[in-house]
Parts: structure tokens; C-alpha cells; sequence
């Protein structure tokens, strides 16, 4: 799953340098709907959209939940092996908490290397 998401990061780029598709798929999967479809804010073509956390997100089986964050070129999985029903799951929630983990993860990072200075 990372090797997947680092490959939307490097705009098509895989983990070996081939270009698996071209970059200028890159941008429309993170903000337009497939043709024929109807306008969703929240979906693009391949991920769910979080533009107030300036991140796209991908899920997979079990819970599995990947937060590109493209403007700080992170990524962040999370495996949780959970399901809808389970107690206290909250699928839209946890996509968008994953993004935010992973801006504290940059905060944190920032303020010890402005301590350290």
C-alpha cells in the first residue's frame, strides 16, 4: 500500500524508476469525478478528499486506510483490521483523523528541529 500511494507522490513513478502512468492522472484522480458521474466534493476518481486537512485518502481491505499528504510529499498507512459494525469504528472519521496524525507527526517534527537550532 505505501509502494502504491509513494508512486501517486511521485507522479506515477514506481519503486524501481518505470513510469507506470502519467503524471497528468495525478492531479485529476485527487480532484475530479469520472465522467458520467455525478459531482461528489468528497470523492475524486480514486480517492476521498479532505481539502481542509490538504489530503487525499485510499482505504483497502480490513480498515486499511492510506493518507497522501501531496504539499508535504508524506504518506502515512494505517492497518486497523476493523469493520463498519465493529464497536466504535467510525470509517469517515478515521480517514480524516489518519491526515491529521500525520500533520502532528510534521508539527512534532518541526518543533525539535526548532529547538534544536
Amino acid at each position: 500500500i505505501a509502494r502504491y500511494a509513494q508512486a501517486w507522490l511521485d507522479g506515477g513513478v514506481g519503486a524501481e524508476g518505470r513510469k507506470v502512468w502519467e503524471d497528468s492522472h495525478t492531479r485529476p484522480a485527487w480532484t475530479n469525478q469520472p465522467e458520467g458521474r455525478e459531482p461528489d466534493p468528497a470523492y475524486g476518481q480514486l480517492f476521498w478528499l479532505f481539502p481542509e486537512v490538504g489530503s487525499v485518502v485510499f482505504s483497502g481491505m480490513a480498515g486499511t486506510i492510506c493518507a497522501l499528504l501531496p504539499t508535504e510529499n508524506m504518506l502515512i498507512v494505517m492497518g486497523l483490521n476493523q469493520r463498519n459494525h465493529s464497536r466504535g469504528w467510525n470509517f469517515p472519521t478515521e480517514k480524516i483523523n489518519l491526515a491529521r496524525i500525520g500533520h502532528a507527526i510534521l508539527a512534532e517534527q518541526n518543533w525539535k528541529a526548532e529547538m534544536a537550532q
